[in-house]
């Protein structure tokens, strides 16, 4: 490929936008909304001071992985996709090559 990001589909799953966006063959990113209102938080320790701030539901996120077993974690984890939901997300990637 060579030119960054690239969309290799849309989708509509548990019914908000999915978008599947490749980068060079190995690179794995989700662009979808939030589901739930999330209250964000502040994680600190001794070096650093970590602030995510609120977002509500139907917000723009966006969920990155290298492997596809990581961003099957990280789209239940960070866009709170059932373990189906994410594996038919991951299924869409695999079609697409």
């Amino acid at each position: 490929m060579g030119n960054g990001w690239q969309e290799v589909f849309s989708t509509n799953v548990d019914g908000r936008n999915v978008i599947g966006e490749l980068y060079e063959e190995n690179d794995y990113r989700v662009k979808t909304t939030q589901k739930n209102d999330d209250n964000g938080y502040i994680s600190e320790n001794e070096s650093s001071k970590t602030y995510m701030p609120p977002r509500a539901a139907g917000s723009l996120i966006t969920i990155e992985g290298q492997t596809l077993d990581e961003l099957k974690d990280n789209l239940m984890s960070e866009g709170e996709f059932s373990s189906d939901d994410a594996q038919t997300i991951v299924d869409k990637f695999i079609s697409a090559n």
